[in-house]
């Protein structure tokens, strides 16, 4: 039986050699020894028993390894899972921002339009400039630019968590600490 590795441990190795039959020795040399050339009957055996005492550290130096590259690939999924998590959370807190924001910017365009109609009744009373009228109109006009911007950044919010969770997003409250 050859060496044999088992979890780690070598198996000890046992070898058994026997020879029997006639053989001769036929030398060509000057003189011929005596018995040159005659066939003799011939037994021998041997028994080989090997067992690694110490192998320098190599079974407990793989084991090691090996666990070490197990460790690596369970860090690199757990990694994964908290990069997924992480975006789902982004996802989700962004969504609730942005619908907050979305709000209070249909709140200021609101604003806006009053105090436009507001300007607007004193440009035609007499008692403000077309300059005011020109600057409410203009106020109007960037506080609904920024509301468009901000229901466009809720649609690619809206669509991440889409992307990341799997599901719509429905019922969202912001976090608490």
């Amino acid at each position: 039986a050859e060496m044999r590795q088992s979890q780690g441990v070598l198996l000890p190795q046992v070898r058994l050699q026997l020879d029997a039959g006639p053989e001769r020795t036929n030398r060509y040399v000057t003189p011929a020894p005596l018995g040159n050339n005659d066939w003799k009957a011939g037994r021998q055996g041997s028994i080989v028993v090997r067992q690694l005492l110490f192998d320098g550290l190599a079974s407990i130096n793989e084991i090691w390894r090996q666990a070490a590259r197990t460790d690596a690939a369970a860090f690199r999924v757990l990694e994964r899972t908290e990069l997924i998590a992480l975006d789902a959370a982004e996802a989700y807190i962004d969504v609730v921002r942005y619908l907050r924001l979305v709000a209070l910017a249909e709140d200021n365009v609101t604003a806006h339009r009053r105090i436009l109609g507001n300007v607007r009744s004193r440009v035609e009373g007499g008692r403000s400039g077309e300059g005011d009228l020109h600057t409410a109109t203009e106020r109007v006009a960037s506080a609904e630019a920024t509301l468009a911007e901000f229901r466009q950044r809720l649609d690619d919010a809206r669509a991440a968590y889409r992307r990341v969770v799997g599901l719509e997003p429905y019922n969202l409250r912001f976090p608490g600490r």
